[in-house]
């Protein structure tokens, strides 16, 4: 599984390299405005104001950005598994409290109000949907509210095989296992879906 998260390391390093750290494409986002139509999304789950939130999978810490600019007084924290995204992030947002994390190595986790991910489970690795599960369920443990994250939708009719696409329905029948109440989104943009897990 190393491997694998060396895999995603190495995706992003490139586009990084290629696009630089104000580009949206150095995360593979087409644009600021589906980068933003993400974030309104994922912050809708609950008002966020003076909670405490897990951005997982951080990236250059533009979630950070986004509820600064929302005048959010939000309790952030940011993780990647990426020293180069996080170094960025840091200099980017130097409010913002960022570090080198992957959550599925860490012995003890710390627990925050909403763990929210945008894009995290995008780059397909092998047993991808394994690793989504796994993902998803030790974000829950970590919440003390609840999860948001979003996935590429396999309706999508151009796919790139670089990503991992999901199908809807398996993906909330597993989140139902977890809990019950469960809500997803996906009118916000035509090939992705937003799911809600509350404790």
């Amino acid at each position: 599984m190393l491997s694998e998260f060396a895999k995603i390391k190495n995706f992003y390093a490139q586009q990084l390299e290629q696009y630089g750290p104000k580009h949206p494409m150095a995360l593979h986002w087409n644009s600021k405005e589906t980068q933003e139509a993400r974030f309104s999304v994922l912050s809708s789950i609950d008002d966020l104001n003076e909670k405490s939130v897990l951005d997982l999978g951080c990236g250059l810490g533009d979630f950070y950005g986004f509820l600064q600019g929302k005048g959010l007084l939000v309790d952030y924290t940011g993780w990647d598994i990426s020293e180069e995204m996080v170094q960025n992030a840091t200099r980017k947002y130097p409010g913002g409290a960022f570090d080198v994390k992957n959550v599925l190595l860490e012995s003890k986790l710390p627990r925050f109000n909403y763990v929210l991910a945008s894009g995290t489970m995008n780059v397909k690795i092998a047993n991808h949907e394994a690793w989504v599960y796994e993902m998803i369920q030790k974000m829950f443990e970590m919440a003390n509210c609840g999860v948001g994250f979003n996935l590429l939708d396999i309706e999508e009719k151009a796919q790139d095989s670089q990503f991992f696409y999901a199908n809807k329905e398996q993906i909330l029948n597993y989140c139902k296992k977890i809990t019950k109440n469960v809500r997803i989104k996906n009118e916000y943009l035509p090939h992705d879906f937003t799911v809600f897990m509350y404790k």
